[in-house]
């Protein structure tokens, strides 16, 4: 494996994590998902 493509997996994951905080916030934390714009 080449270090770029650890990167690349890396920023996928670190973005599945916010999208997934994004949704429970709007879920659970009507303040927190309106901050997100959702």
């Amino acid at each position: 494996m080449s270090i770029t493509f650890l990167f690349i997996i890396i920023i996928i994951i670190i973005l599945l994590l916010l999208f997934l905080l994004i949704c429970i916030g709007a879920q659970f934390g009507p303040g927190r998902g309106a901050v997100f714009g959702l």
